[in-house]
């Protein structure tokens, strides 16, 4: 989570919270004159719960490219309790699903061609689906059918109507991986050296 108000910190973690709250605000306190800069610049340090394996390109999910938000490594994503995911439509499901995001929308009669992917980026995310008469990002099907990430596998089942939509990774996949980045300091990074892995490029600088 990027953000908890003390009280609700406290209500979340009972008994737990007192010590936990110390080390973190401690944590933040000890860098409160730092800022990740790129070219002399803050930069936006995007982040997301855990990637498919490598994190994904900016270019990819907001249109625009950034320099220090490219692919990097971060395999230890896929041994994370939120690596992977499963979600369920029935036939009657998947149709409102799509037609309510995608205006002008025909699926036709055979529901095993309603989603098609066509192409993928180099970390693994749909970049394009076909879905019906329509090609559509793997960004927008990720919102339409509110998927953990757009690193996803469709299956459909004609005897029982359903579709299995099966996902990799929790989130757009850019910038610092919170579950990678637990894993790198498990096995002894220091802060500095993981926001140097995950944003490419970016340099600590003091305030002033």
């Amino acid at each position: 989570k990027g953000y908890a108000r003390e009280e609700d910190f406290f209500a979340r973690y009972g008994e737990d919270a007192a010590a936990a709250w110390e080390k973190v605000t401690a944590a933040a306190d000890s860098v409160l004159d730092q800022v990740l800069t790129y070219e002399g610049e803050p930069i936006l340090a995007v982040y997301h719960s855990c990637s498919a394996g490598t994190t994904e390109a900016a270019e990819n999910v907001w249109q625009a490219s950034v320099p220090y938000l490219v692919p990097v490594d971060s395999s230890s994503d896929r041994d994370a309790p939120a690596a992977e995911g499963t979600a369920e439509f029935t036939e009657e499901e998947m149709r409102t699903a799509l037609t309510a995001a995608f205006d002008g929308l025909i699926l036709g009669e055979n529901p095993a061609l309603w989603l098609s992917p066509i192409s993928y980026t180099d970390s693994g995310y749909v970049l394009d689906i076909k879905v019906g008469n329509q090609t559509v990002t793997g960004k927008e099907v990720r919102a339409a059918l509110d998927l953990r990430s757009a690193c996803f596998s469709v299956e459909y089942d004609p005897e029982s109507g359903v579709f299995t939509v099966r996902t990799v990774g929790y989130g757009h996949g850019v910038g610092l991986s919170q579950y990678g980045a637990e894993a790198m300091a498990e096995d002894g990074s220091t802060y500095d050296e993981i926001l140097s892995h995950y944003y490419t490029g970016a340099l600590l600088a003091a305030l002033s």
